[in-house]
């Protein structure tokens, strides 16, 4: 048994391990999502344990844009739970962001899974030019 966190591709798993309690797995997208404004992007996030009759609860940690909705909303508990984010930026929400979900065992083991997104302007694409080639 061990106390602690550890990070591996992302995943963060936080407690103790003890008495055959295995950590609650997280499913959530891992590469770098990319969105221009007034586009919709969607993906599921998922949360499950292998412990024979575990719950688990799904939530939000951090880093819910504003407009963005789950569905069904969080908290949600149960094995295996999904979620559906679904969100379109505006153009005020340009730029990096990190949403934070964490699927947490009523062993107290947690893991979280962080995603990352990139907000581009519509307005770059319509003239075909990326953020690496533009000078002002």
């Amino acid at each position: 048994s061990g106390t602690g966190s550890s990070t591996v591709f992302g995943v963060v798993v936080k407690g103790e391990l003890s008495g055959g309690n295995t950590p609650p797995d997280c499913t959530a997208p891992t590469t770098l999502q990319i969105i221009v404004n007034n586009a919709n992007l969607s993906f599921d996030v998922s949360g499950s344990d292998v412990n024979a009759g575990d719950i688990v609860e799904l939530s939000i940690v951090s880093g819910m844009p504003a407009g963005a909705t789950m569905t069904p909303p969080l908290p949600i508990s149960g094995n295996p739970v999904t979620s559906r984010f679904s969100w379109t930026p505006d153009l005020t929400q340009l730029g990096f962001h990190t949403v934070i979900f964490r699927v947490k065992d009523r062993g107290g083991l947690e893991t979280d899974c962080p995603v990352r997104i990139r907000v581009d302007s519509e307005c770059f694409l319509a003239y075909g030019l990326s953020r690496g080639n533009v000078s002002l």
